[in-house]
């Protein structure tokens, strides 16, 4: 029986696990930290749990090839209720009282931003008619791209034809320059809201499709309750999670990764080894940057044109209902500064859909605020040289914020309590991620996209696997490099590949 390494408990790492162990392979995967799950996570602060992961999650439509992906990794097991639909996307709030929801229909979208601006009623026209277009895109979720049969290949380019033209021009436009296209305040901030704008409208277009199709539901029981289920669905395989297990180098033979030494000086022998954790990790400590072929030396290279973005999220303990807010919303407000950079808006998450997150009684809400690489160097810096500094700078960017949302809703002052600040320095410090992004490289309108195949020259049995390999990233293509890792692990090994969409030898 071959022996896996699996390098990264996350998304990416569960996923190849539990396709290992259904392919009749002895896996272990090795986590840096306490529980697996990587990014897709929560944690128990102030009473209250922490959720920083899913805001909405492609897949969760039974009509999707990604949904049996998921439903194969026990991620979503087909119960009742198990994901929660919302209504809108955003709520967004403008200074002037303009408010406008970004609604699932689309029809009801189109009539509201219409009564908001008659005056962009033809740019609004396009704009619907397009997001409608990109519903028929799937993300191929049964082979890698460059095992894809004819056939398939065929059905997927006849299913998607009727979004080529758009797809073409949107992918040329940043959503920034698209949004700026209209004259309403109100519509420029539910299109920037979400996305950097430095993304391609294409994104931005494909996002709201899914949305809009009922496939970009949330999960249930938040993150953490999902990443559990994916733990328990490869423990009941066979496979093992070794927590606490950092590794720090591999140790190369000829063509062939043949151990894994770890930082409490632990090894693992392996026949086959996977690396699901973040490629910038892989590259610096494990393999070395030599290793690095063109495609990542481009991506990592010309930062202008592969940019990456991160957040400060800040959760607050909130004793009311907090009824007055949507899942998710967006207001104007008077600017403040977070790591240099100005604000004037704030994005809310709002988890009052959760009861059992906080005590009763209480709700608590999550803000976002957009953070890129220079950011990410300022909060790691500061961290490293004053630890006290940090924290501080964490309180007060905290209590800007407080005021700010206290302000908008009156009814909440006094009655919130900050229990958690995330910054881009944590997201690299518990799951050693690239200049603390949560995501992979930004699309945008500058270079076309591009998949990484997941394998290296001179590397016969080392496999990638994880969001950095297909940009934007995200938990659909972490999980489904998991899967394709495997799939092509099987092939090079000549072991029957079992899983969703094939069963070959």
């Amino acid at each position: 029986m071959k022996r896996v390494a699996i390098i990264g408990g996350g998304v990416a790492g569960l996923s190849a696990g539990i396709y290992a162990q259904m392919c009749g392979l002895e896996s272990v995967i090795y986590e840096q930290h306490t529980i697996a799950g990587g990014e897709l996570t929560g944690w128990e602060r102030g009473g209250c749990h922490i959720d920083n992961c899913v805001h909405w999650m492609t897949g969760t439509s039974p009509d999707s090839e990604l949904y049996n992906v998921w439903r194969e990794v026990g991620a979503l097991t087909g119960a009742a209720g198990e994901t929660v639909q919302n209504e809108a996307f955003l709520k967004v709030d403008t200074a002037d009282g303009t408010t406008l929801s970004l609604w699932q229909n689309l029809d009801r979208l189109h009539d509201d931003m219409v009564a908001v601006s008659p005056e962009d009623r033809t740019l609004i026209d396009k704009f619907i008619k397009e997001v409608k277009a990109y519903r028929c895109v799937e993300l191929p979720s049964k082979f890698p791209a460059e095992r894809m049969p004819l056939k398939e290949t065929w059905r997927l380019v006849m299913k998607m034809k009727g979004v080529a033209k758009v797809h073409k021009r949107c992918r040329t436009i940043s959503i920034g320059d698209y949004a700026a296209q209209f004259k309403s305040d109100a519509i420029r901030k539910m299109l920037t809201a979400y996305f950097p704008p430095q993304y391609n409208v294409s994104s931005l277009m494909y996002v709201l499709a899914i949305f809009s199709n009922g496939n970009a539901a949330l999960p249930r029981g938040g993150s953490l309750a999902m990443a559990r289920r994916m733990e328990e669905r490869y423990r009941s395989l066979g496979g093992k999670v070794c927590a606490g297990h950092k590794a720090v180098k591999i140790e190369v033979e000829g063509r062939r990764a043949r151990r894994v030494l770890f930082a409490n000086g632990k090894t693992a022998e392996a026949d086959c080894v996977v690396c699901a954790c973040d490629t910038a990790v892989t590259f610096r400590d494990l393999i070395g940057r030599e290793r690095m072929d063109k495609v990542f030396r481009l991506w990592y290279g010309f930062k202008y044109k592969y940019p990456v973005h991160s957040s400060v999220n800040l959760y607050f303990d909130v004793a009311d209902g907090c009824g007055m807010l949507p899942d998710t919303s967006l207001f104007e407000c008077e600017p403040y500064i977070v790591a240099g950079r100005r604000h004037d808006t704030i994005l809310v998450k709002n988890f009052n859909g959760e009861p059992s997150f906080v005590p009763e009684g209480h709700t608590v809400i999550q803000t976002l605020h957009l953070q890129y690489a220079g950011e990410y160097e300022f909060w790691s810096r500061l961290r490293l040289s004053d630890i006290a500094a940090y924290r501080k700078e964490k309180e007060r960017v905290a209590g800007e914020v407080m005021r700010r949302i206290e302000a908008k809703y009156p009814e909440l002052a006094g009655k919130m309590r900050l229990v958690e600040a995330v910054t881009p320095a944590s997201f690299n410090r518990y799951c050693g991620a690239y200049k603390g992004s949560y995501m992979s490289f930004i699309l945008t309108p500058y270079v076309p996209k591009i998949i990484h195949r997941g394998v290296l020259k001179g590397l016969d049995n080392l496999y990638l696997a994880g969001q950095w390999l297909q940009p934007p990233g995200g938990l659909p293509n972490a999980v489904l490099t998991g899967k394709f890792a495997i799939q092509r692990l099987c092939r090079r090994e000549h072991i029957p590949f079992v899983g969703y969409g094939v069963t070959w030898k």
